[in-house]
């Protein structure tokens, strides 16, 4: 652990001596995964803003997402009283499915572009470059670029019978609204069996 973090919260200390060694990396930019949530320790720890997702910054909208992040999450805990074990589950279904589109849309930019150089065959320097430049090809990025998050708030808080908005522990013949590959392994299985 840094030494200055010794002058943490004792909380933070802790958060802090679960990273592994060689885990911590200051300022990498796309160093790890597409997360699974956005939430952890039993709905206590909210991720937001660029530590909610590992991208290089390729769109350009870094501040605005986590902007974005701050009013979801605080409409998610004003909506439930702020109780955590609530709003939290409903701010990760919103924005980890708009994260999530923006790793797919990530994804098919880096097949397309192995692709362009696999036609290549053999690249030059210039056509390396120009290959990364971004190029949306005409893609409707509208989603991103001009996002209303009022408008998503308003679609996604709506209650419906089986909500996120209940209490997140759920039963196995009782699945919540987000998609089934973000139940825990454990729920899978018993849904899988069921």
């Amino acid at each position: 652990m840094h030494g200055a973090s010794k002058e943490y919260l004792p909380q933070i200390r802790e958060a802090l001596a679960r990273v592994p060694e060689g885990g911590w990396r200051e300022f990498a930019a796309f160093a790890g995964p597409e997360l699974e949530t956005l939430v952890a320790w039993n709905n206590k720890i909210v991720l937001v803003g660029d530590s909610s997702h590992a991208l290089s910054g390729a769109f350009g909208s870094g501040a605005g997402f986590a902007m974005e992040d701050g009013w979801i999450l605080a409409q998610s805990l004003a909506h439930f009283d702020n109780d955590l074990s609530k709003g939290l589950p409903l701010f990760d279904q919103i924005r980890l499915s708009y994260y999530a589109r923006m790793y797919a849309h990530l994804t098919s930019e880096a097949a397309r572009r192995a692709q362009n150089l696999q036609d290549i065959g053999n690249p030059s320097f210039d056509e390396r470059v120009a290959n990364k430049i971004i190029s949306d090809g005409g893609a409707d990025m509208s989603w991103i670029y001009q996002n209303d998050m009022e408008a998503t708030w308003k679609q996604s808080s709506k209650p419906t019978t089986s909500s996120v908005t209940r209490t997140p522990e759920w039963r196995k013949d009782d699945p919540p609204d987000i998609p089934y590959s973000r139940l825990r392994k454990s729920q899978q299985v018993e849904k899988s069996t069921a």
